[in-house]
């Protein structure tokens, strides 16, 4: 776009440059209250060469304010990555501190269970024990009897 501007100036500075007599040629104005005999090209080539400085001097302005809200945008992106950055952090280490806490409490369920299992199989152990202990006095006990049977009947 710049370049097509630039190419649209260069041509009317070089209509101006080849028409210049004409362009400098006295003609009556009319001014409002007053009639004057000025030169009208050069007088809108001045116009106009004022209309186009005003434009760069407003575009030169709003550059230098595109260039401090790239500034400003940058300045605000790098904290708002800080700012995530950060958040990260915190997640990661407050994930990690939960993964401890689960496998510690994993680790700690693990560790009732195999107490349980132990308890029950005591428990299970000696209550076998016992039932073998009772059948053996049972069958003992059956046996003197047989023999006192057998005993007796002879």
């Amino acid at each position: 776009m710049r370049i097509v501007l630039w190419i649209f100036l260069a041509v009317i500075a070089f209509f101006g440059f080849m028409n210049w007599p004409t362009l400098n040629a006295p003609v009556p104005l009319w001014l409002g209250v007053t009639t004057i005999a000025a030169p009208l090209g050069t007088l809108m080539l001045v116009l106009f060469g004022i209309v186009v400085v005003l434009m760069l001097v407003e575009q030169s302005i709003a550059l230098g304010e595109n260039r401090r809200y790239g500034r400003d945008l940058e300045a605000q992106r790098k904290l708002a990555d800080q700012a995530e950055a950060s958040r990260f952090t915190e997640l990661r280490t407050y994930l990690a501190n939960e993964l401890a806490r689960a496998e510690q409490r994993e680790a700690d369920v693990q560790t009732a269970l195999m107490t349980r299992a132990d308890q029950l199989e005591h428990a299970l152990r000696a209550a076998l024990d016992q039932q073998g202990n009772s059948l053996a006095a049972t069958i003992a006990e059956l046996d003197d009897r047989i023999k006192r049977g057998n005993t007796a009947l002879r």
